[in-house]
């Protein structure tokens, strides 16, 4: 049932958990992982909502980078002592039942007690408000350590950019090599690297946008069936814009790394080109970079 496997990298993994209601944040290099897992125990604490924080394996997980660890002492006076709304304790026992009902019931206190749809409704206001959330982490990581960016992404050459490359992960690093590439060749193109991707902070992702004429997504993961799950996302979150008078930017997606596949600047390099010589051409699939059939 579960083959083909791998134990290479890519996204697939953590982008099939996208709706278990899960927190997802993406970092691109070893500073941000320890600073990332921080930032992440308090943000989770905080909202009373798990998280994960997503690195590219072997990629990253197995090599070698210089970056910071904090001493202990800082860590712990920016991380508060976990204090659990809710723990097992024998001398208040209770039931936490794996089966919840449909619907709204008293339990045997006269305490109404949620139904599933009611539980789902918070968790997703909770979800919502969490964004608000990590911004206040950010603020106040960037205060404690000295360190930090915008909570959401972060951008390279984007400032007068009319096509920008989206991405997941430490693949930013290697489109930085093809961005510059296309500058020198007089194409104004940029990078735009999220961070937070469940909640999805679509707003201010589509201010980030708002001034391209093309996005090209790159993912390292597919919603089968359809195209990348990352590409879904950015086009609903342009998708309010189009009620303005501005133009909405093309998308276009490519899926690249599939079960580690190697990727190699120049397939980026000629997929950006590519794009970027297209123009407005609507792309209905996505394309498929380094495939071999």
């Amino acid at each position: 049932m579960g083959a083909p496997w791998t134990i290479w990298n890519d996204h697939q993994d953590s982008i099939s958990q996208r709706d278990t209601g899960w927190m997802q944040l993406y970092v691109n290099d070893h500073q941000q992982i320890i600073d990332g897992v921080i930032k992440a125990f308090m943000l989770a604490e905080e909202v009373m909502i798990p998280i994960m924080v997503c690195y590219d394996g072997y990629l990253l997980s197995h090599t070698y980078m210089p970056f910071e660890v904090p001493s202990q002492d800082m860590v712990d006076a920016f991380l508060p002592p976990y204090r659990p709304a809710y723990a097992l304790d024998p001398d208040r026992p209770a039931n936490l039942n794996t089966v919840t009902l449909p619907d709204v019931r008293q339990d045997t206190a006269g305490r109404t007690a949620h139904g599933y749809m009611e539980i789902r409704y918070l968790l997703q206001e909770d979800l919502l408000k969490a964004a608000d959330a990590m911004d206040a982490v950010e603020n106040r990581f960037r205060e404690h350590f000295g360190r930090g960016g915008d909570p959401f992404f972060e951008t390279y050459r984007c400032e007068d950019a009319r096509f920008i490359a989206v991405s997941l992960g430490s693949l930013s690093y290697h489109l930085r090599e093809v961005i510059d590439r296309l500058r020198d060749e007089g194409v104004e193109a940029g990078i735009m690297s999220i961070h937070l991707y469940r909640p999805f902070p679509a707003a201010a992702i589509a201010g980030g946008l708002s001034r391209a004429e093309g996005v090209i997504v790159f993912e390292k993961a597919l919603s089968y069936g359809y195209e990348g799950a990352l590409c879904s996302d950015i086009k609903a979150a342009l998708y309010p814009a189009g009620g303005s008078k501005r133009k909405m930017p093309f998308v276009h997606n490519y899926i690249l790394g599939l079960g580690g596949r190697e990727i190699k600047t120049v397939q980026l390099y000629e997929a950006m080109r590519n794009s970027c010589t297209r123009g407005t051409k609507i792309e209905t699939t996505p394309q498929w970079v380094g495939l071999k059939i």
